[in-house]
């Protein structure tokens, strides 16, 4: 499973963090921030 996260409040944002750990182990996980 590829995985697409973005949002508007920046890389270091805890809720961006947060969604990548829990989704890291399901497969590839693409971010894209500010």
């Amino acid at each position: 499973m590829h995985v697409l996260l973005t949002n508007d409040d920046g890389i270091e944002s805890t809720g961006l963090q947060v969604l990548y750990d829990a989704l890291d182990d399901s497969g590839e996980v693409t971010v894209v921030a500010p």
